[in-house]
């Protein structure tokens, strides 16, 4: 890594240690976006049921109407107490605010007291009216409902607990809390005074499982209820929460209505209905609550926004039982991940190639949400991804800017400098040249100046209306394209042409000899769509739904291309691993293109002639004579005739090639139909533009070498760069330089405002009409061209500003000098602000920067000289 690598790498380095320091400071900072992350994966992985032995029997907003409206009577939930007792279910949690007497029906009391106490197995819900971190005293909560056993966890602190009656708590087998967080946890313990209150879910599956008290041990680590047969692990994190793994949305649990139930209990003991009915309650473990709209608590999960509270706690039973709990990884891993993340993109964003560190990048952020999505679906692991992601960006971001900022400012400089020596160089050429002149003129040569001066002027407005002309044209779009008559454009088989082109006889031909079973040989010049004609005889044949198989002869070597062709035997040749078919074989029944058929050695020539003659071959290294059904197509840019001649081709082939030849025109044969493929070609990569008719001229008297490919490349590339500009038009300067020259164009952009500027006699708003009349240029580039402009006129009239304005101006009005000087003026005064002969060069460079801004390259060593200059005090500016 070399030190520009170092610094890149100390860049992201940084940003990293920063997002590990904000990570372990603030951990919860993204704790939204994270939960946000895994309520998708939630989503991704789907529904699934809880386990069929957890039933919620739950009173709706039409029980609690039919039974008088909220609260019940204590006698409703004792005759459905004493109905899942003769059901036999194993263990009832009851999610109700049993925290007030029925008043004026202490009966109703007695008999729900009576009722639990029989039952044996009911677990009731209460809630802390707070939950803090700060010291919890006692709240008379029955001890025979607390653990005594404390381990040293951070355990949430209850204060002003909500229980039931103290008649009821008297009665049942346990009680616990209802507390649910916001990622669906829960405590598992509440600590009050030294002891600790259990949650409602967990005494439920404590009881359920048929484990007592003494077989519930708590560590830092879980929570592990041991009972006869099995020992059931439940994970906590450090504060002793419990994180349920969400099933899915209500359609995941097993629900009954409690009026139902009752409904059908008493039409199985009138005998309406048999016991069956409800025999799947037995050995259930049954959840029993209010979920009615204003009456109970809902919840928001992955899967629905108003999730009852009590699929909640039935959520826990079923992942205690399966041991499905969702884990938090430790805030360790968080930062080390973090760390991680943020060196690897790093790293990769350091290597060479640019593509290749950007696409690292989104390969580990994908792998990073690959790997989470994994973990999630098969141990129900969970780890926040926002951060590490955001740190890794970032880091990446900052360092790819880093570095486009670094390499600009590299080729900036060298530039300058470049110019800087160059245009110093022509400077002294110039000037030794002026000398050189000086010394050979004589007075008949000054005799005859004003006629040299007078023909040069009458040249020079020549040349300039030529190339306005041509700029205008470039600026209006061609007609050939907007304007076409319709029938002028034919297409056959992906052939553009025009109804008057060389083509038209060509395509003929090929519709003629299509069906043909001989072969044809095609003759043109390299990018004439030799390949193309190829497909459409194939397309047009009765071989058409057969293979097509092309082959280019002249980019394989011979042996290379005897095995292409003909294919080889196992061990043929070193490498030759197993037979392999060769091209022929692959285009039996269809057809076979071979390209550059002249390029071909004649060894080669005497074995594709026997392929010709009777279809025949073996494979290279085989033994085997196969045949084949194929029609050959062959094409070659070369002048076959003269190579028979020359005895460079075998000529009893050239005759079982030729029996019909198809000659292709180059591209400059058909002018008439570079229109039509130009069309075609901006339309394939992108509808709706169009080209110039300097850009149409120009093209149609190209000599185009490389025929249609080279055309064809060529407007790809002149269409991005039209995009780029956000023109819906293709211009001269879109194209190569050397298609540019075909007009003899060299637009000169310093010579058109100047010319502009002075017709405009320098007025006040003559930058804005220039910028008007050129088109294509906005009022501030032609501002910074001109300014350009004035600082080489200075440094070339030798900084003197009199002179100066009179060669900007060239007029002989005292009042337009005065407005070109007064510019000047303000150009060199703004430009020197900073040349203070107090100051270092190096302080003089650095705060004369801006002055550089939106000026154009050519003219940032005129303004190097000015500055320079001024700052050595070889001259002073007169205001």
């Amino acid at each position: 890594m070399n030190f520009a690598r170092y610094k890149y790498f100390f860049l992201g380095l940084g940003i990293t240690l920063v997002a590990v320091l904000l990570s372990v400071t603030s951990p919860d900072l993204f704790k939204r976006i994270d939960q946000g992350i895994v309520d998708e994966e939630y989503r991704l992985r789907g529904e699934t049921k809880i386990d069929s032995s957890i039933v919620i029997v739950y009173f709706d907003n039409d029980d609690i109407t039919a039974l008088g409206g909220l609260p019940l009577k204590r006698s409703y939930y004792a005759l459905l107490l004493q109905v899942l007792s003769e059901l036999n279910v194993r263990v009832v949690g009851m999610d109700i605010a049993f925290t007030e007497t029925n008043n004026g029906h202490s009966e109703y009391e007695d008999l729900l007291a009576t009722v639990v106490e029989r039952n044996g197995n009911v677990i009731l819900g209460g809630y802390f009216r707070s939950l803090s971190d700060s010291t919890s005293q006692e709240h008379g909560i029955p001890a025979g409902l607390l653990y005594d056993s404390l381990p040293v966890i951070a355990w949430s602190r209850g204060n002003h607990p909500v229980l039931p009656t103290s008649k009821l708590l008297k009665c049942v087998k346990s009680a616990g809390h209802t507390h649910i967080g916001n990622e669906f946890d829960l405590p598992s313990f509440v600590q009050s005074g030294s002891n600790l209150f259990p949650a409602f879910s967990l005494e439920l599956f404590r009881v359920g499982v048929g484990a007592d008290r003494q077989g519930v041990h708590i560590s830092s680590s879980g929570i592990d209820v041991v009972t006869d047969k099995h020992t059931y692990q439940i994970p906590i994190d450090k504060a002793g929460n419990v994180f349920v793994n969400i099933k899915g949305g209500t359609k995941s649990l097993h629900m009954l209505s409690a009026v139902k139930l009752l409904k059908y209990y008493d039409m199985i003991k009138s005998g309406i209905v048999p016991p069956s009915q409800l025999e799947y309650l037995k050995g259930k473990i049954i959840l029993v609550g209010i979920i009615a709209e204003g009456s109970s608590k809902f919840v928001n999960t992955p899967f629905t926004s108003d999730f009852p509270s009590i699929g909640i706690h039935a959520m826990f039973v079923d992942n205690a039982l399966h041991g499905t709990f969702t884990r938090r990884v430790s805030d360790i891993f968080v930062h080390l991940l973090v760390f991680i993340v943020g060196v690897l993109s790093t790293l990769l964003m350091s290597i060479k190639k640019e593509i290749f560190g950007i696409m690292g990048v989104a390969t580990l952020f994908l792998l990073l949400l690959v790997g989470s999505y994994i973990l999630f679906l098969t141990a129900s692991i969970v780890f926040p991804l926002f951060m590490p992601i955001l740190t890794g960006l970032i880091a990446a971001v900052s360092v790819l800017i880093y570095q486009h900022k670094s390499v600009s400012e590299h080729a900036y400089d060298l530039t300058r400098e470049q110019e800087r020596i160059t245009n110093l160089l022509q400077e002294k050429e110039l000037k030794l040249h002026a000398l050189e002149s000086n010394l050979q003129t004589t007075r008949q040569q000054d005799i005859a100046k004003h006629r040299t001066q007078t023909a040069e002027e009458v040249k020079s407005y020549q040349e300039e209306i030529r190339r306005l002309k041509i700029i205008a044209a470039d600026l209006q779009p061609s007609v050939g394209t907007i304007n076409r008559q319709p029938g002028i454009k034919q297409e056959f088989c992906g052939i553009i042409y025009g109804s008057k082109s060389p083509m038209e006889e060509i395509v003929s031909l090929v519709k003629k000899i299509a069906d043909s079973k001989s072969t044809v040989l095609l003759q043109g010049e390299s990018g004439t769509g030799k390949e193309l004609v190829a497909l459409a005889l194939h397309s047009q044949s009765g071989r058409k739904t057969k293979p097509f198989v092309a082959v280019n002869c002249g980019a394989l070597s011979e042996t290379l291309l005897e095995s292409e062709l003909f294919g080889h035997e196992k061990g043929a040749f070193t490498g030759a691993m197993k037979e392999r078919a060769g091209r022929f074989e692959l285009a039996d029944s269809g057809t076979i293109f071979l390209d550059e058929i002249g390029e071909t050695s004649e060894a080669f020539q005497i074995k594709l002639l026997r392929v010709l003659q009777d279809g025949t071959f073996e494979r290279v290294g085989g033994t085997t004579t196969r045949r084949v059904n194929i029609r050959i197509i062959a094409a070659t840019n070369k002048n076959l005739e003269q190579m028979v001649i020359e005895k460079k081709f075998r000529e009893d082939l050239y005759y079982r090639l030729n029996v019909f030849t198809v000659r292709l025109p180059a591209l400059r044969e058909r002018a008439e139909d570079i229109p039509l493929l130009v069309e075609h070609f901006i339309a394939l990569e992108e509808a709706g533009l169009n080209c110039s008719a300097s850009v149409m001229n120009t093209l149609k008297q190209y000599s185009w070498k490389g025929n249609i490919r080279e055309l064809q490349s060529i407007i790809k590339r002149a269409v991005l760069l039209s995009k780029a500009e956000g023109r819906a038009m293709l211009r001269l300067k879109d194209f190569p330089e050397e298609i540019a020259k075909e007009q003899n164009v060299s637009v000169n952009i310093e010579e058109q405002i100047l010319r502009l500027l002075r017709e405009k006699e320098f007025s006040r708003s003559s930058i804005s009409e220039t910028a008007d009349d050129i088109g294509g240029l906005n009022r501030g580039t032609v501002a910074e061209y001109f300014r350009g402009y004035c600082f080489k006129a200075f440094v070339e009239s030798e900084y003197d500003v009199a002179v100066t304005a009179k060669l900007v101006a060239q007029s002989s009005d005292e009042l337009i000098h005065k407005k070109v000087e007064k510019k000047l003026i303000e150009y060199i005064g703004n430009a020197i602000e900073h040349a203070k002969s107090s100051q270092s060069g190096e302080q003089v460079i650095l705060a004369s920067k801006p002055k550089y801004k939106n000026l154009p390259q050519k003219y940032h060593n005129y303004l190097d000289e000015i500055i320079a200059s001024a700052h050595r005090g070889e001259w002073a500016l007169k205001q």
